[in-house]
């Protein structure tokens, strides 16, 4: 791009609601304490997994690694799963089948092994990320949210990692929705050409499963957004900074349908800018899972999910909300994104362009 084209940049961004500019500040730890972080929180992850690890009904990655052991063997990965099955679980399987294939390689080692290693590697790797760009995310590893998804080998630690790595983008195909809100935080041409290569390798192993896949969805009344709770619609406040990146990360979080138990908040803490903010979120992500204990005992899933989906709006999201409304409207987008929505704003009539 020579002189001029870069002095048109500006003028062009702002066209479309476009400002360059990072709400990160940066980091500023030596690659040894990095590294020594890193190691402290894959050890607690593991820690927090092991008591659960392999135990049907208590270990979400434990589904996977016995749906993946019956793929390898040449069975149906969705007939294993769901009450009364092989692996006796509440729910049919509700992941894709590149989740499946992702848990593959797991399968050399035992269930419960297997199942500690997944939630310490990708917890390592949340510490990784966070050391990296902004160290006050470190809080997350804290919440309540990193003690659900650690202690049940989940993948929010490693699906938000993937959004600060592009490189790991084709994780985003083990959970659509909310890969789609990560990706809107930090969009990528990598996560994209990931993803669709990954679903290609996918179909060509299994050209059947998204028929097998569409048959668990009428059996997740508990997969909900969170927009539609008591409050839901005022997150989208955050609108009014829609040139943010945390602002279209809580807006799509909100929109999406998703399991709504806290370990699924976990990414809202890439939306605080400082120390203070975070400990905030931290401090009302401990405050949600409290209320929510207090408020129970639930009849169902169903009816906690629901009652954690409207706490976590109003102690969660909203005050998120406002974080992002103390910020300037200015944010960007890969360049790729803007010359498309340049291209796309000059088809406009022009009445709709001003």
């Amino acid at each position: 791009m020579g002189p001029s084209a870069r002095a048109s940049t500006p003028h062009a961004l702002s066209n479309v609601g476009v400002i360059a500019s990072d709400p990160d500040t940066g980091g500023s730890l030596s690659l040894g304490m990095r590294l020594a972080i890193v190691a402290l929180v894959a050890t607690y992850a593991g820690f927090l997994a092991w008591p659960t690890a392999g135990i049907v009904g208590a270990s979400d990655f434990s589904q996977l690694w016995y749906a993946a052991h019956a793929q390898l063997a040449g069975g149906d990965p969705y007939g294993v799963v769901g009450p009364g099955r092989s692996f006796d679980w509440p729910f049919p399987l509700f992941y894709p089948f590149p989740a499946v294939l992702l848990a593959a390689p797991f399968t050399i080692l035992n269930v419960a092994t297997a199942s500690v290693l997944f939630s310490a590697t990708s917890a390592g790797l949340l510490a990784w990320v966070f050391t990296r760009d902004a160290p006050y995310r470190l809080a997350g590893i804290l919440s309540f949210s990193f003690y659900y998804a650690a202690a049940i080998s989940q993948w929010s630690p490693v699906l938000i990692a993937a959004a600060l790595i592009p490189s790991l983008g084709f994780l985003f195909a083990v959970k659509p929705t909310i890969g789609l809100a990560l990706w809107l935080y930090r969009p990528s041409w990598q996560a994209v050409v990931g993803s669709t290569l990954f679903l290609i390798v996918s179909l060509l192993v299994w050209p059947a499963w998204p028929t097998e896949w569409m048959r668990t969805f009428g059996a997740g009344a508990h997969i909900r957004a969170p927009i539609v709770s008591f409050c839901g619609p005022m997150v989208l406040i955050a609108l009014f900074r829609w040139r943010r990146p945390e602002a279209r990360l809580l807006i799509a979080l909100a929109c999406v349908p998703h399991t709504t138990l806290l370990y699924e908040a976990l990414p809202l803490f890439l939306i605080p800018a400082s120390w203070r903010e975070a400990a905030l979120l931290l401090a009302l992500n401990w405050v949600a899972e409290l209320v929510l204990i207090t408020l129970g005992p639930y009849p169902s899933l169903v009816e906690k999910a629901g009652m954690s989906a409207t706490l976590s709006v109003a102690l969660l999201y909203l005050p998120c909300a406002i974080m992002i409304l103390r910020r300037p409207n200015e944010g960007s987008l890969p360049d790729w994104i803007t010359r498309g929505l340049i291209t796309a704003r000059s088809a406009l009539p022009h009445w709709l362009r001003t």
